[in-house]
């Protein structure tokens, strides 16, 4: 039974990395191909067709956050982050419905979640918000 448990957890782990590596990655792709980070990022594979350099650089960020941090300290960072996400997402669909209750109600709930945090997540986030703020105008200033 041990050993089952461990295979079965084992092939859904990498499942689960090699999507988010092939998925997630699509983001930094996209947002190269924009000019909202370098233009490097848009590169795609002659062969493939496949944004190379953007899934590089994805899980070399993804192996460096994994091996230098532990998963009791990242796992809250994350966290916080997928909420400032939500809370964005929510805002918006607040903002383009004009009255409607269910976004409110979403923030609200969103904020209570945010209230358990603690601050040191809070700055983490934030910092990292600030560094691709750093990034983003400096590759709009050299492109």
């Amino acid at each position: 039974g041990r050993a089952l448990l461990l295979a079965v957890g084992g092939i859904s782990m990498f499942g689960y990395l090699a999507g988010d590596t092939l998925g997630a990655s699509r983001i930094l792709f996209a947002f190269g191909r924009d000019g909202l980070l370098p233009r490097r990022l848009a590169a795609v594979h002659p062969v493939t067709c496949a944004p190379h350099v953007a899934i590089i650089v994805h899980a070399l960020a993804a192996a460096i956050l994994a091996m230098t941090g532990s998963f009791g300290v990242l796992a809250p960072i994350a966290s916080v982050a997928i909420v400032v996400v939500y809370l964005g997402c929510c805002a918006a669909a607040w903002a383009l419905s004009k009255a409607a209750v269910v976004p409110l109600l979403a923030i609200a709930g969103l904020l209570w979640v945010a209230s358990h945090s603690k601050g040191t997540e809070f700055l983490a986030v934030g910092a990292v918000l600030l560094v691709g703020s750093v990034v983003f105008f400096v590759g709009r200033r050299v492109s």
